[in-house]
Formats: structure tokens, C-alpha cells, sequence
């Protein structure tokens, strides 16, 4: 969130609605004036259309129509990749001068970009640097701001963890 410096006023678009993208949308719905989330996962989706986001799958639409539609051919202000594969999803879908935090992790995936897209807006490019974050995320969460109620399917006593992690793979 430092890094994007995100204002009132900034729409903005989150790839992906895993654990990283929900978090990133609960921030946003505190922030912005307009949040949207991608998410092709039926279980996921579902939790972000109750969450009262636009909700879109990117499989299922014209995403780059809907991102046009929802701005008013503006498109987004930010767009936060909470995959780790969308960057050259996300180039598609900010604004000139807008930016985008390339938070999500896969190491298997590469992406092919062309200087003049990062330049040609100009364009703002975001990386995840996870120093002194504890702090502000505690501070944040005893804020109460948060609806966390939909993050946490369950709740396992610390003695059965170890029998939660084959349960988070079928989710």
C-alpha cells in the first residue's frame, strides 16, 4: 500500500481474489471510491460478489469491454496483480500515468512487456518489499475496519494444524 499510495478518488483493480487479492480488497474498500476484482475461481468469485465489489471472470467476459464500461474509458487508476501472472494483464487495464503494483508470486511465469507500454503513459510500476510491514498490518487490523468474517472458512485448533494445510488445497 505504500508503494501505490493509493487516494479516496483512485478507482482501482485487483487481479485475483486469493488470500493476497481479498486483503488488498478490504484495504481498498476503505480507501478508494471505486474497487473492482478479477477472479476465475467459482468459490472466490462468489465470496467477492458478497464482499460488495464488482466482480468479474476474466474467462466468462470481455474483461478489457468491462474495464472500459466501468470507467467510462478511463480505465483504472491501479491495478494490483495479487497473482503473480497478470502483469501484462494489468498494463492493458490502468490508465496513462496510473499505476501498478506487481505483488503476487510465480516464479514460473514470465511476462513479456514492451518499454514504450511502461513509458508511453507515463506508467508507474510497483514491486512488493515486505520490510517493516508488521507493525502496520497489526495497527490495521485492531482498527477494525476489516471484514475478515468471509477470509477464514475455518477455524482449526492450534494442536490440528498440521491437518488444515490437505484442507486449503481442495478449497
Amino acid at each position: 500500500m505504500n508503494t501505490i499510495q493509493m487516494q479516496a478518488w483512485d478507482s482501482v483493480l485487483i487481479l485475483g481474489f486469493g488470500p493476497i487479492g481479498y486483503l488488498f480488497t478490504a484495504l481498498a474498500r476503505n480507501i478508494a471510491a471505486q474497487v473492482a476484482v478479477t477472479e476465475i475461481d467459482p468459490f472466490r468469485f462468489n465470496i467477492a460478489h458478497s464482499f460488495g465489489v464488482t466482480a468479474f471472470n476474466p474467462d466468462k467476459c470481455d474483461l478489457e469491454a468491462e474495464v472500459i464500461k466501468m470507467t467510462s474509458g478511463k480505465k483504472f487508476d491501479i491495478v494490483i496483480d495479487a497473482v503473480g501472472t497478470q502483469l501484462e494483464n494489468a498494463v492493458k487495464y490502468v490508465t496513462s500515468g496510473g499505476k501498478i503494483l506487481a505483488f503476487g508470486m510465480d516464479d514460473s511465469f514470465s511476462a513479456t512487456l514492451k518499454p514504450y507500454q511502461l513509458t508511453a503513459g507515463p506508467l508507474n510500476l510497483g514491486t512488493y518489499i515486505g520490510q517493516n510491514t508488521c507493525l502496520p498490518a497489526i495497527k490495521i487490523l485492531q482498527g477494525g475496519k476489516l471484514d475478515l468474517s468471509k477470509f477464514f472458512t475455518e477455524v482449526v485448533p492450534l494442536e490440528k494444524g498440521a491437518s488444515a494445510f490437505p484442507k486449503s488445497v481442495s478449497i
